[in-house]
């Protein structure tokens, strides 16, 4: 059978509040470990945040969420996927691929984007300055303005 080339993936999770920090902190090293029996590279772990939800789930106002960055050929996202909705303490989770960057960041030179400060003429300056200039003076002050 032949190998599948590995993705990457990105799988952020609910844990469930009752575990307290220590618990959650140790489910979440269960699920990475559980990925690393599979073959999968997990490349970054984000730590445990408690956050507040916008709903209740499973009548629980409160959760952990975390995220673990993987690679992980495709054909084992199903059975992680049913792992971890067999998983009581999982509330929710969402799998994602993630795109690798394959640009390099270039840093922007601000100096030109910052905007300019343009004095404005009232109309009555304008028509005072410009009655007394000739065809060719009109010009030159044109183009010292269109500059």
């Amino acid at each position: 059978m032949a190998t599948e080339e590995q993705r990457a993936y990105e799988l952020g999770l609910l844990i469930n509040p009752t575990l307290g920090d220590t618990g959650a902190e140790l489910h979440l090293g269960k699920v990475t470990q559980s990925l690393k029996e599979t073959g999968s590279t997990v490349s970054k772990t984000s730590p445990l945040n408690k956050i507040t939800l916008a709903y209740q789930i499973e009548k629980k106002q409160s959760a952990y969420f975390g995220s673990i960055n993987f690679n992980a050929a495709p054909l084992h996202i199903a059975p992680l996927r049913h792992q971890l909705n067999l998983d009581n303490n999982v509330m929710r989770f969402l799998i994602i691929t993630s795109k690798k960057q394959t640009t390099i960041p270039v840093r922007r030179d601000d100096s030109d984007a910052k905007p300019q400060k343009i004095k404005q003429a009232e109309p009555a300056e304008i028509i005072s300055t410009l009655g007394s200039l000739n065809n060719e003076e009109l010009e030159k002050r044109l183009k010292e303005i269109l500059k």
